[in-house]
């Protein structure tokens, strides 16, 4: 089974681009032409760079608060019943340990 290549139409000419041109005053065929003419912008990152490490800082942050409290509140699982009790009271300490450091970070930024 062969398929053939589909046509595709090319414009020989520019008949569309002369009506339009055509059509156009002086000094909107100016405007074009140095629109046409400007360079393309360079791409800028800075912003995007520190952006991403004011991010990153952030999140940095957070973490080493939150392992902070994490480890002045845990318990080992020496202290429980069962290992079940352990793992309950360890998820309830991590979750409560980042919301602690969310909090303590956004008060130390509006100082």
């Amino acid at each position: 089974m062969t398929t053939k290549p589909t046509p595709t139409s090319e414009d020989k000419t520019n008949e569309d681009l002369d009506t339009l041109l055509a059509g156009l005053k002086q000094d909107q065929l100016d405007k074009l032409a140095t629109e046409l003419n400007k360079s393309k912008p360079t791409r800028n990152r800075d912003k995007e760079q520190r952006d991403f490490k004011k991010k990153l800082n952030r999140k940095n942050m957070i973490a080493m608060l939150r392992e902070r409290i994490y480890e002045t509140n845990r318990k080992g699982p020496h202290h429980f019943e069962d290992f079940e009790d352990f793992k309950a009271y360890d998820v309830k300490i991590r979750f409560d340990a980042h919301e602690e450091a969310m909090i303590i970070y956004k008060e130390n930024k509006d100082d």
